[in-house]
């Protein structure tokens, strides 16, 4: 039995390799020239390596072949036979196993195909929470299908490029987000090591001529349906020949301007009633929206009697159901077959204009700014993310001002909430104007000029509580700061 815990040399047999110390230690077989056992630490596992020498070199080679427990003793004296017979041959074991492995993976990556590695993909934006890659890899299977059993490897840029254009040609709005889509199906199969370069990388579309880009904005400003269109596809949607939950999911849409594919994944117990200093409110969650933030939709008493008409199955958690599959709930999809009789309906309406998802949001954003909302406020209402500069820099927290902007799409879309009568804060405008005016008189209240400056760092005026403004006379009695400004306590009515 083996004693020694550094180095040894003894005839390996699997019995006597389980009976070795648990210790760190090297041990040589004296069979196969070459071959050891090595443990690296007190918990560590017995692992084989082989030891060469290539004519010429300063010093020994050494190669991992394989745990003790995983590998058989017989495959790992050939192993170390083969290397170093090898290594005699002046060349080094372990480069030509690492080429080998390259050269394996270039050949498997050649039989991957476009239609196997989209799984892959789908896969790895799941994990990432992407919610879009579904209908982005949808759009590649029916734009790109002359490609899908081609191998990855093989597809050029000139193909790709020439494929794209064509694509333009036809579905001009669709052809932007084709080309982003597959050009982040090939980003990622260069990251996990499929491609080795990404044939659509640095390609831009030309921004062609000025005219051409008055046309295409012209051809955009089409998609977004006038305010009075937008009435008539709410009425269009108690036409019978259209779905009862489709209809009311449409009306959801026009009422909050909700993505399509967000609004269909909204689930019942997100759903929270009103109460008497809030709305209804449905609450989107990060997995489901598409900049992967929480976003709350606040429904007036006419979208919620919407809601309630939803047909559903005992035990569903979807707010807004499609078809079932396979006796389990499913989201609402078939857009292609569900709009084409609100579409008709609101025709016989004297509907003219093109009736697409995206008008109905660019509608509501439209309607927006009708009524006075902020652009910051209506942008948050839409759950758009603003700009990385602004969000590092304004901490500006816009939720009370966005619930105050749906109150007002609430008073024109359909009358007041239950709580308008109830609460003087949010009551008739009577009410309201003399709540207001009594929090006014609070804060405004006089105060001595020593009660509003609080020491700061190295003696100065705090500004945490206080606000900045310009020096007149009427404001003397105020303490001062420098430059001739006068130090206030903030209102909080202001």
């Amino acid at each position: 039995m083996v004693t020694n815990a550094n180095t040894s040399g003894f005839r390996f047999t699997p019995e006597r390799l389980e009976k070795l110390p648990s210790g760190p230690g090297v041990w040589h077989d004296e069979k196969q020239d070459g071959l050891i056992a090595r443990r690296q630490s007190a918990h560590g596992e017995l692992v084989y390596y082989v030891r060469y020498r290539t004519p010429g070199a300063s010093g020994s080679g050494r190669m991992r072949l394989g745990r003790v427990r995983e590998l058989s003793l017989d495959k790992a004296r050939q192993m170390a036979l083969d290397a170093v017979v090898e290594a005699k041959r002046g060349n080094d074991p372990s480069k030509a196993r690492k080429a080998a492995r390259r050269t394996a993976e270039a050949n498997k990556a050649k039989t991957v195909t476009l239609d196997a590695f989209l799984d892959e993909y789908v896969a790895v934006q799941a994990a990432a929470a992407v919610q879009s890659t579904p209908e982005r890899v949808t759009a590649i299977r029916q734009h790109l299908k002359v490609f899908l059993g081609s191998p990855l490897q093989d597809l050029t840029r000139r193909e790709l490029v020439t494929a794209l254009d064509g694509v333009k040609k036809v579905y001009p709005a669709a052809a932007a987000k084709l080309r982003a889509s597959i050009h982040h199906v090939f980003e990622t199969a260069f990251d996990r090591g499929v491609v080795e370069a990404n044939p659509l990388a640095g390609r831009r579309d030309q921004r062609g001529s000025s005219k051409a880009r008055n046309i295409a904005n012209a051809e955009q400003e089409k998609d977004a349906l006038p305010l009075d269109g937008l009435a008539r596809v709410w009425v269009a949607a108690d036409d019978p020949r259209v779905n009862p939950n489709f209809a009311a999911y449409v009306r959801t849409m026009i009422a909050t301007g909700a993505r399509r594919a967000e609004l269909a994944a909204a689930e019942i117990d997100h759903l929270r009633p009103a109460t008497e200093s809030f709305p209804a409110r449905l609450t989107l969650q990060p997995k489901t929206t598409k900049n992967g933030k929480a976003h709350t939709l606040f429904l007036p008493p006419l979208v919620m009697r919407e809601i309630d008409r939803v047909r559903r199955y005992p035990g569903e958690t979807l707010l807004f159901p499609g078809r079932r599959r396979g006796g389990e709930s499913a989201m609402m999809t078939g857009w292609s077959k569900s709009l084409p009789p609100l579409v008709e309906a609101a025709r016989k309406l004297g509907v003219q204009d093109h009736v697409p998802f995206t008008g109905i949001r660019r509608a509501f954003r439209t309607g927006l700014s009708a009524i006075g909302v902020g652009r910051d406020v209506a942008e948050r209402m839409l759950n758009h993310v603003q700009e990385k500069l602004i969000a590092t820099y304004d901490k500006t927290r816009l939720r009370g001002r966005t619930r105050r902007s749906r109150r007002a799409l609430v008073r024109g879309a359909g009358g007041r909430h239950r709580r308008s009568r109830e609460s003087p804060r949010y009551g008739p405008t009577d009410q309201r104007d003399q709540y207001r005016a009594g929090a006014c008189a609070r804060h405004e209240a006089p105060q001595p000029p020593e009660a509003n400056v609080q020491s700061g760092p190295k003696g100065r005026p705090s500004r945490s509580l206080m606000r900045v403004e310009r020096y007149h006379d009427e404001d003397a009695a105020w303490p001062r700061g420098p430059a001739g400004v006068v130090l206030r306590r903030r209102r909080r009515c202001v």
